[in-house]
């Protein structure tokens, strides 16, 4: 992953974590990057910027954390906000039905420390699957 700062890119730096499909990029109501994927146990993990890089002139990101909720899920995440800044996840489960995730609140200084998902993944239901282009 690669930062845009005051003078160009910065070099590539591992995140760590092991992803079992491609990532997704959210960007907070505090305006920091959250980076979602699907590890190898199915799971959702998540981990954003720790701060502004180009106002403190240095890179960090917090731990992996993994989203609760016990699905397994098939496929990456897809991440979209809404009109109040909210981050919503989507996915598609083991079973082939398409389950949604919503951020609880909008990001403050004091509760800035990781997206808040505390809700279970709900099934949206319908049957969906990949096709190769």
């Amino acid at each position: 992953m690669a930062n845009k700062t005051t003078v160009g890119w910065s070099a590539w730096r591992r995140l760590g974590g092991v992803l079992a499909g491609a990532p997704s990029l959210g960007i907070a109501s505090d305006r920091l990057a959250v980076v979602f994927v699907r590890g190898p146990d199915g799971a959702i993990y998540t981990t954003r910027q720790a701060h502004h890089a180009v106002l403190v002139g240095t890179d960090a990101w917090t731990r992996w954390s993994r989203l609760p909720g016990g699905q397994i899920h098939a496929m990456a995440p897809e991440v979209a906000t809404d009109s109040d800044g909210l981050m919503h996840l989507f996915s598609r489960g083991a079973d082939g039905a398409m389950l949604h995730s919503a951020q609880a609140g909008v990001l403050t200084a004091t509760n800035a420390s990781c997206p808040d998902f505390p809700t279970a993944w709900a099934s949206l239901g319908g049957r969906f699957r990949s096709f190769e282009c």
